[in-house]
């Protein structure tokens, strides 16, 4: 099995973090893919997914605490999708929900581990939004349509 690797996460981020404007992060990592069924997909493909939105939101958070820390606080806001809450119907988005759910996890164990800063994360958590990756997830109509309907 193949698995993702990272060039340097650590040393990328922090590059591209060096100058924190308003002691301000957006997390927004987004990706789909690895979708087929649990017994189907590609464990790489599956990794690969929970590394873009999962790891990649932690690489992201880790660069830019020293410098909040330093200036004695910060704002870091993630988003979360709404895979993270409710299965996404007809689509099979086991990976994607598993790693938004883990930014939410995240996100909420960030704050626990600031309490006495001035730090606030923020979990942002939208629900169903029609975009080209929706358009592009194995939907038949029915199931969009049924989807569509559960969110109006």
């Amino acid at each position: 099995m193949r698995m993702p690797t990272f060039v340097d996460p650590e040393r990328r981020m922090k590059a591209k973090t060096r100058d924190l404007h308003d002691n301000a992060l957006a997390a927004i990592a987004g990706g789909s893919g690895a979708e087929r069924a649990v017994d189907e997909v590609d464990p790489a493909a599956w990794a690969e997914v929970v590394a873009v939105n999962l790891v990649g939101t932690f690489h992201a958070a880790r660069a830019v605490l020293p410098q909040m820390k330093a200036r004695g606080g910060g704002a870091i806001v993630t988003t979360c999708g709404g895979g993270s809450w409710f299965p996404v119907v007809g689509a099979h988005a086991t990976a994607y929900a598993a790693a938004k759910a883990g930014v939410i996890a995240l996100s909420e164990c960030l704050m626990a581990e600031h309490p006495r800063r001035a730090l606030t994360v923020s979990a942002v958590c939208p629900g169903f939004i029609e975009t080209p990756i929706m358009e592009n997830a194995r939907l038949t109509a029915v199931d969009r349509e049924k989807a569509l309907a559960e969110v109006k």
